[in-house]
């Protein structure tokens, strides 16, 4: 069985321009169609020009490990959760900068 990824999930993906690992998280954007596409977590923009639109919103829900290896345009990736898993302690942190 193929492992299958939804929005909001984290993957380590090698940068060949800077030859070094990043982290980008799968997004979606439902406009005209649905467009999933990767975004980096340091700057939030758009990881590639790459995207996969399916022109049925809300039909795909989940991505297999080859169509994130399309958007990510290598076959170097690593799952590493879900933002979810991550949130409160975001969260977290960002009130104790507050705080400050």
């Amino acid at each position: 069985m193929s492992k299958t990824y939804v929005v909001g999930d984290i993957f380590k993906v090698r940068d060949n321009a800077l030859q070094m690992d990043k982290f980008v998280v799968l997004t979606r954007a439902l406009m005209d169609a649905e467009h999933f596409f990767l975004v980096s977590v340091g700057s939030f923009e758009p990881w590639s020009e790459r995207t996969l639109t399916f022109e049925n919103r809300y039909e795909k829900t989940k991505l297999d490990e080859s169509e994130i290896q399309y958007l990510a345009n290598t076959s170097r990736i690593k799952h590493m959760g879900n933002m979810n898993d991550y949130r409160n302690k975001i969260v977290e942190i960002l009130d104790m900068k507050e705080a400050v």
